[in-house]
């Protein structure tokens, strides 16, 4: 078990990551899904990309920059997220005997949550079959990466503890089908933003989305010229390390709710 650890932990790149010779062979449609597939890919980069283009002449595009609505997206979804877990945490956490089918649905929701924890580690390290990811010099790119994860790994802590605490059934199932469809909003907006626009889906693959080395080299050029851009970047250095150490303890923390919903609940 240690030794599979420590080989999920190692740096060694994923073997579904095409060759970089292929990057130009992409159709738009692959482009497209590029773009709505990348997690360093969020609101923050749409609205930058509305206000520095034009966008088209639908009305969602129109409004989606007179409005700034990926921002409205953003909020919603912490919004919502708070608006949930406060009204939770009115109710004490206690370890009370319940009926069968209480512990049956805690232990359901933890082994699913305790399954797919596995997944989203490798969504953080960013482990894709793509060549090319938005640069990591933007401010903008470490702004929607940070939201992205963070985001979901409130959703993954805040869910577990919900089934556990709601008494009704059925407030308790829909709790957590309310929390995963906030964890999709922004993949939602994003496709069907798109949908209507792949040549704007195109234009930002082509120019905001570069190859892994490429990005490498524009941070370090970056942090050479930029002395704000460089203290930005040590001073996301920890809460990106803690965010890191919180997907890998991410299972065992789903594990422990398991055990806690059978017991406890």
């Amino acid at each position: 078990m240690l030794s599979n650890i420590s080989k999920a932990l190692s740096e060694k790149k994923s073997s579904k990551v095409m060759p970089v010779g292929k990057k130009d062979d992409l159709t738009p449609d692959e482009k497209r899904d590029c773009v709505l597939q990348s997690p360093r890919f969020g609101m923050f980069g749409l609205v930058a990309h509305l206000l520095e283009h034009e966008s088209g002449r639908e009305c969602s595009h129109v409004f989606g920059k007179q409005f700034l609505l990926p921002l409205f997206i953003f909020l919603a979804q912490w919004l919502m997220l708070a608006a949930i877990v406060i009204h939770n945490l009115k109710t004490p956490f206690s370890c009370v005997s319940s009926s069968v089918e209480h512990k049956l649905l805690s232990a359901a929701i933890g082994m699913v949550y305790f399954v797919h924890s596995f997944f989203v580690y490798d969504q953080i390290r960013d482990r894709t079959k793509h060549t090319k990811r938005p640069c990591g010099s933007s401010v903008i790119t470490i702004l929607d990466t940070f939201q992205e994860h963070v985001f979901t790994l409130f959703v993954y802590i805040a869910n577990l503890y919900i089934v556990f605490v709601t008494e009704n059934l059925l407030d308790a199932l829909f709790n957590s089908l309310a929390l995963d469809f906030l964890m999709n909003l922004d993949n939602q907006y994003e496709e069907l933003f798109f949908r209507y626009s792949l040549d704007e889906a195109v234009l930002l693959y082509d120019t905001v989305f570069v190859t892994r080395d490429q990005s490498k080299r524009n941070v370090a050029e970056r942090e050479a010229q930029d002395c704000l851009f460089k203290t930005f970047r040590l001073f996301t250095f920890l809460p990106y390390k803690i965010l890191s150490c919180g997907f890998i303890l991410l299972p065992i923390y789903a594990a422990l709710m398991i055990a806690v919903g059978i017991i406890c609940k």
